[in-house]
């Protein structure tokens, strides 16, 4: 059953190796749109969003309900991977 996330606030940050923060996905800056009863959240990161990300990362997903409980929901690592046209 999906989790209603209408109100829900959402960041998804990734770091550099030394903390430092290289883009930042949030509702905040319209990145992030919460689908409500659906219990989705949509990513809408640019291709320039894409090309700060230069070397590995670390990322974490924050969730922030309407009542202020903040909820790491999903971390990881970031390679990027260069494109090649085949």
């Amino acid at each position: 059953t999906p989790i209603d996330v209408t109100g829900y606030q959402a960041s998804l940050q990734i770091r550099d190796t030394k903390g430092g923060l290289v883009l930042e996905l949030s509702t905040a800056n319209g990145k992030i749109v919460a689908g409500g009863a659906d219990g989705k959240f949509t990513f809408a990161g640019t291709a320039e969003d894409c090309r700060t990300v230069a070397s590995v990362s670390r990322w974490e997903l924050e969730l922030t309900t309407p009542g202020g409980e903040i909820h790491r929901a999903l971390s990881g690592i970031v390679t990027p991977v260069e494109e090649y046209a085949l």
